[in-house]
């Protein structure tokens, strides 16, 4: 009349209450008399079915698996329940640029990329953020969010920076005499040159 007994167990990258890989599912049923004659299962409400080797979850979201076992002698044991978690998916990347670029997209002091992530699982665990104050055009800026399950997900940040004045050169029309003087209307003219970003106009 002694009841088979049977316990699970689970296999898979496992990290603060979360799997991030498919689960593999080992059952064991001992029955110390007539010995067991079947273990049966049912994941995630399918129909009970006889265990074998190998049995993996992979569903993204809560897992639940029942199992019990029955003996030679007929004894059935009462139906266990095991429930668990997998997140297979990265977190969705997205940044925002402290501080804003201007309508041409340029930047004129040292910019931070301030990544932040969606994820509707186990959700955001923590991101990063990345600054440069190197100048040019197509600065790239690396950064990533991690899920509580340990998923990695990575964003890139385009900016451009320019930090430095243009050069620029003052031309006046009559040029003046030996002595620096005119004794006409002068029309003063200014030219710069940007070897970054370009100049926009000279006034």
């Amino acid at each position: 009349k002694t009841l088979p007994v049977s316990s699970a167990v689970l296999a898979g990258f496992y990290k603060n209450g979360w799997y991030s890989s498919p689960v593999g599912i080992t059952l064991t049923s001992m029955d110390s008399l007539s010995g067991i004659k079947e273990v049966l299962y049912s994941a995630n409400s399918a129909p009970f079915a006889p265990y074998q080797l190998p049995v993996t979850a992979a569903a993204d979201g809560s897992n639940t698996v029942k199992y019990y076992s029955k003996d030679k002698a007929g004894n059935v044991e009462a139906e266990k329940t095991l429930t668990f978690s997998i997140d297979r998916a990265a977190p969705q990347v997205s940044f925002t640029l402290n501080p804003q670029p201007n309508s041409y997209g340029w930047n004129k002091a040292g910019v931070e990329a301030v990544f932040k992530g969606t994820d509707t699982l186990s959700g955001i665990d923590i991101c990063t953020s990345s600054r440069t104050i190197v100048e040019g055009a197509g600065k790239a800026l690396l950064g990533w969010c991690r899920d509580i399950a340990g998923n990695i997900g990575y964003s890139t940040a385009i900016v451009k920076v320019d930090i430095s004045s243009p050069v620029v050169t003052v031309q006046a029309s009559p040029a003046a005499n030996s002595f620096n003087w005119n004794n006409t209307p002068v029309t003063v003219s200014f030219s710069g040159v940007d070897a970054i970003s370009g100049n926009f106009s000279c006034t």
